[in-house]
């Protein structure tokens, strides 16, 4: 009787145990789907940030290229402008010769068209600037978001 007893034990004992791992197995298998779900989202995240980064490297690419081109027409505008003020100095020279009202005038003409000529060099000087601050910002972006991509990795990977 007693041995009877010990054998229902482990029986019912057994069949717990049996229950208790075909929930483990039950919920186990739950977790694992929302993991792989999850992972398949972040898979796509990663994808789309991915493209999402190369069209900012891209579009970091040509504000380099039109950096350069405003930088080397600034830097054509400098060398018309020192051109155009040896020309200027030298037209100055001439009118000392002239008579005083004369000479009054085309300073004043010579004034007025070197300011302007500072004037579009300043603005291209602005335009520049605005192009590299432009440029850094897209470098800073795509960092960033290759640092998101990083750490989405590494969430993928934990899960």
């Amino acid at each position: 009787s007693s041995l009877e007893q010990n054998i229902d034990y482990l029986k019912t004992e057994l069949m717990q145990v049996k229950s208790e791992k075909e929930e483990n197995a039950g919920r186990l298998s739950v977790e694992f789907e929302r993991e792989h779900d999850q992972n398949l989202v972040l898979t796509s995240i990663v994808k789309k940030l991915q493209v999402e980064i190369g069209a900012l490297q891209e579009d970091l690419s040509k504000q380099d290229a039109m950096k350069e081109q405003v930088e080397v027409n600034l830097g054509a505008v400098q060398a018309k402008y020192k051109a155009y003020k040896k020309e200027i100095e030298e037209e100055m020279k001439e009118m000392n010769n002239r008579s005083a009202s004369a000479v009054q005038l085309e300073r004043k003409n010579i004034l007025e068209e070197t300011m302007l000529s500072k004037s579009i060099i300043r603005e291209l000087g602005e335009e520049a600037e605005t192009f590299r601050r432009s440029a850094d910002d897209a470098v800073s972006t795509v960092a960033n978001l290759e640092q998101e991509i990083n750490d989405m990795k590494k969430v993928a990977a934990r899960n």
